[in-house]
């Protein structure tokens, strides 16, 4: 995390688009956000790339260790492969080995849900929903959606929100949940992006849209020119 910039990212790749992600599946304007996390953020996961090298040495690592980036792409977000690229730079900036490895994500796929991914690394995006959703896909170690990072308290946390009714449980522990995920740095958390379509004026006139992970729906709401 201290070893991306961000701010460049946002500058270059997505042309000064989007807002901040402090933590993963957790959106300001949904339950269970803590706006703790953006004050806390740059001093947690500022680009600092001699914090970085600091971070490696202490954890054992002073000469880096190999990493592979899997640069493959998903509807919704072409940028991918671009950021892999980018991810390159910054990882080999402070020492680590990389390679990257273009695959197509139908055999990305069956390697993180059998939980064989291993020293390797990848862009991904998801979408604006309860983060009750997200949480089940990349956190929840009872599934194998996506599996991303797992943790016995968010296990347990999780349980007991998938059994209660109660509005203000239900949202203290999301946000208990929000807190280990931002406390143990389970993503490189980068952007929430806009969804946009560009259409031909001629052919289109209005268009209420709406995405799910990628995928534009709704399309019953197309109106033609007047």
């Amino acid at each position: 995390n201290r070893a991306v910039n961000r701010k460049e990212l946002q500058a270059t790749i997505f042309e000064g688009k989007g807002e901040p992600m402090y933590t993963q599946s957790y959106h300001r304007t949904l339950p269970g956000y803590n706006p703790e996390w953006e004050k806390q953020f740059e001093a947690k996961y500022g680009y600092d790339p001699a914090k970085a090298k600091q971070l490696l040495a202490q954890a054992g690592y002073p000469n880096g260790f190999k990493v592979n980036l899997i640069s493959t792409v998903l509807p919704g977000l072409p940028e991918m492969p671009q950021l892999v690229e980018a991810l390159d730079v910054y990882l080999r900036r402070i020492g680590l080995q990389v390679e990257i490895k273009a695959m197509d994500f139908a055999a990305l796929r069956p390697l993180y849900r059998d939980k064989k991914a291993h020293g390797l690394m990848w862009a991904l995006r998801g979408t604006y929903r309860p983060p009750e959703e997200n949480v089940n896909i990349y956190n929840y170690g009872k599934t194998r959606l996506v599996a991303g990072f797992e943790h016995p308290l968010i296990d347990q946390k999780f349980d007991a929100l998938r059994k209660s009714v109660d509005v203000a449980e239900r949202e203290r522990l999301l946000l208990e949940i929000g807190n280990i995920k931002f406390e143990e740095y389970d993503f490189i958390n980068l952007f929430w992006l806009p969804v946009e379509a560009t259409v031909d004026p001629k052919v289109i006139g209005e268009y209420n849209f709406g995405t799910i992970t990628g995928v534009f729906t709704h399309l019953d709401y197309i109106k033609p020119p007047r």
